[in-house]
């Protein structure tokens, strides 16, 4: 029995690699992710646990519960900076409720596209829980070697990175956990781990046969860590040893002693493990958690031998630990290379073997036609072919034993009988496991009975309907049956499904009822129905009219503005009933809008203004759709312009041109506004006059006003400067092209006078 105070103080010691902290609240943590082919589907090539361009992998993500309370808000989000990086159902995925200190797990698939080359691709993994004590999303990111295969038989050099190793993993007893092979979370790097089992017996890691040369020295390396349960820092009550077997592993030899650095303990003397008294290493490694590297020299000792590497673990009955991990053992002094090495992708893909169907059980009447219903599917998509084959009842004759639906005809029996076939399918290379249909044959002792049929004996219809002609029938002694429609008279029409139970039609165009028959049989194969008749009544369809307008330009206000409709029949009507509505904008009078080109005035506006007019056409029995057209009137406002201003000398005669936008029906009256006053001589738009003699420069100012019938007015004003000496060049002379002003001389001012123009009183 272990001293009690040893037990104790190792409990307290030691604590695995995998022991986490816990946090007070809600709190999740990473645990491990792992790539996982989709094996035995098309979406894997070659199931050797590397991603290939064209394969789809599944995302295994555990996350542990790290708090002190539920969680059930937990998710996970992939992404991949690398473009051919696909998540073909998604990016996030939620998790698993979990209670605290318990792990949960969720998947995803991501897809790998691009050239196949091999290279590195970057994952990273998003978690969180939507109620965690810190906010926010967590990051695990992991990198990936892809588009690489396993070579077997390669290599000296074991980096545990094939999942397809060929070492021997074995256990003393099955209530062991045995070796496995494992990943480390934090970077994807694999190893070998032997479990510390708190139960007694023996783990053994063997390696292949390895080929020592006759004249190389024999050495390896490797990288260990352990965590084993132990007494003090020389006893240990578990712990391990390297052991080497010259004769396929009838005999062991510890080469402990070659090993550098070699053991560092002994095994308890007392206890129950089996290797118990033996130098081993125990305790926990330097440096642990880390790698440290170890080297076994074992010069030509084996030298021309083949010779086995066993890594033994030994444990007793009570508490475990972590155990020994094993990575990158690297041999030299071989003659063989008995490990697995990693090359570019060659794209050759498994051949996985094919699943047959052979398709429901039946049961049929005796004298029938049968019909197996066989099908095959193939991982790969490859061709199959069908081989049936009869194992149970009286022998029959298959139509076609190589067709995934042959038929044979039920014989007579003299009570219900069994027939049984099996089927497999091959696609060249594999052949499928049979699967079986069984097909019951029943007797019929009072012989066979012809089946009845019923539908809906008369149908009434539009012409360009569908029209379905539906059908039913019975049979007393339960055989499946068949139907056949078919039309009696003419016009003929095309019928779909024609020997289903529902048959479907177009109508035909008529003008004018027609009547079309139809008939109906069913029948179990031996017997037929009496037929029973359908007459469908197709009916004309009346068509309603199609009204149109013409569009409007914008128009004027106080414009005649005319719409112009039109209408179409289908039907062939040439004579309608046209009637208008304005249904927006300003009331107008709409004169004819019975006729298809009713007109009116444009209202005037002071914006511009929409008119909104509707049309509906009869045919004296349909009315059309109505149809809507928009007038724009444009708002023609005034805008007076009494020219630009003068500088002119005194003694000249001046003339004042006025304008409008508008142009026409407009009244203009000019009146002065300042300055000394002057003799206005008006005439329309134009207004002329003398100037005063000055002293110095003095401004007369005048003002325009232009009204138009509707009494709406504007104003503007024109200044004329008048000097008491010649104006400098640039502005003397008379303006009287382009509708600039000049002098008039006062000679025929006074010829306008006794014409009869109007001369205004001085301001």
């Amino acid at each position: 029995m272990k001293p009690c105070v040893a037990a104790v103080v190792g409990l307290l010691l030691l604590a695995p690699v995998e022991a986490f902290s816990f946090a007070t609240g809600k709190d999740v943590t990473f645990v491990s992710v792992e790539l996982l082919d989709s094996t035995g589907t098309a979406d894997s090539c070659d199931d050797d646990g590397v991603l290939d361009t064209g394969e789809t992998a599944r995302v295994h993500v555990t996350l542990r519960n790290n708090g002190t309370e539920r969680l059930a808000k937990t998710s996970m989000t992939l992404s991949s900076e690398d473009p051919d990086v696909s998540f073909p159902k998604g990016e996030k995925v939620l998790f698993p409720a979990s209670d605290p200190g318990k792990n949960t797990s969720a998947e995803l698939t991501m897809r790998l596209s691009g050239p196949a080359k091999p290279r590195d691709i970057t994952l990273r993994i998003d978690y969180r829980d939507d109620e965690q004590q810190v906010p926010g999303d967590k990051t695990h990111t992991a990198v990936y070697r892809v588009n690489t295969d396993e070579l077997p038989g390669t290599s000296t050099h074991e980096t545990v990175e094939s999942p397809h190793h060929p070492w021997t993993l074995a256990a003393s007893t099955k209530n062991l956990s045995p070796w496995t092979r494992q990943i480390d979370p934090t970077d994807t790097n694999w190893f070998f781990r032997g479990p510390n089992n708190a139960v007694i017996g023996e783990l053994t890691l063997v390696s292949p046969p390895l080929q020592v040369s006759e004249t190389e020295a024999f050495r390896f390396t490797f990288q260990h860590r352990y965590s084993f349960e132990r007494l003090d820092s020389n006893v240990s009550y578990d712990g391990a040893v390297i052991e080497l077997s010259p004769d396929g592993g009838k005999t062991w030899v510890n080469i402990g002693t070659s090993v550098d650095p070699t053991y560092n303990s002994t095994i308890y003397a007392s206890g129950d493990n089996p290797l118990k008294g033996w130098k081993a290493y125990g305790g926990q490694s330097p440096g642990y958690p880390a790698f440290a590297p170890a080297t076994a020299n074992l010069a030509t000792n084996y030298a021309g031998k083949t010779v086995l590497l066993r890594f033994r673990i030994g444990t007793d009955s009570e508490q475990g630990d972590t155990g020994w991990d094993l990575d990158d053992l690297q041999f030299e002094g071989l003659v063989n290379t008995p490990f697995s090495s990693s090359g570019p992708h060659r794209g050759l893909c498994l051949n996985r073997v094919p699943v047959a169907n052979a398709g429901p059980d039946q049961t049929v009447n005796e004298r029938r036609l049968v019909t197996l219903s066989g099908s095959g599917t193939d991982p790969e998509g490859r061709p199959l072919t069908y081989e049936w084959k009869q194992t149970k009842g009286p022998t029959v004759s298959l139509s076609d034993a190589s067709a995934p639906n042959p038929t044979f005809v039920s014989p007579k029996v003299t009570a219900d009988t069994d027939f049984q076939f099996e089927l497999r399918v091959r696609d060249e290379v594999n052949t499928s496991l049979p699967d079986s249909v069984n097909v019951r044959v029943r007797d019929l002792p009072q012989g066979n009975h012809a089946p009845t049929v019923t539908a809906k004996l008369e149908l009434s219809v539009f012409e360009l309907d569908t029209v379905t002609l539906e059908a039913s029938g019975t049979d007393a002694d339960g055989d499946p049956l068949t139907y056949q429609w078919t039309q009696v008279g003419r016009p003929p029409v095309t019928l779909d499904g024609a020997t289903t139970e529902k048959a479907t039609f177009v109508a035909p165009e008529v003008t004018e009822t027609l009547k079309l028959t139809f008939q109906i049989v069913a029948s179990d194969g031996e017997q037929s129905s009496a037929p029973v008749t359908v007459t469908v009544t197709v009916n004309n369809r009346e068509h309603a009219p199609v009204a149109a307008v013409e569009p409007v330009d914008a128009v004027e206000e106080g414009s005649l503005v005319t719409l112009k409709g039109s209408a179409t029949d289908e039907d062939g009507v040439t004579r309608f009933a046209y009637t208008w509505k304005q249904v927006s904008g300003p009331s107008v009078s709409l004169s004819d809008r019975d006729t298809a080109s009713p007109s009116f005035t444009a209202p005037n506006v002071d914006k511009e203004t929409k008119l909104i007019f509707q049309l509906v056409v009869s045919d004296g029995k349909l009315d059309s759709k109505p149809v809507r057209v928009t007038v724009v009137v444009q708002d023609t406002s005034l805008e007076a312009q009494a020219g630009a201003d003068q500088r002119v000398r005194e003694g000249s005669g001046v003339t004042l041109n006025g304008s409008d936008s508008k142009g026409t029906g407009l009244d203009y009256t000019w009146t002065q506004v300042d300055g000394p006053p002057v003799n206005l001589i008006l005439a329309g738009s134009k207004a002329m006059f003398n100037t005063p003699d000055v002293d110095e420069e003095t401004a007369l100012t005048f003002q325009l006003q232009v009204t138009d019938g509707r009494g709406r007015s504007s104003e503007d004003t024109v200044t004329v400067r008048v000097t008491d000496q010649l104006p400098s060049a640039p502005d003397s002379g008379c303006g009287c092209a382009g509708g600039q002003d000049g002098g008039v001389p006062m000679a025929v001012l006074l010829l306008l006078s006794a014409l009869g123009f109007r001369f205004p009183k001085k301001s």
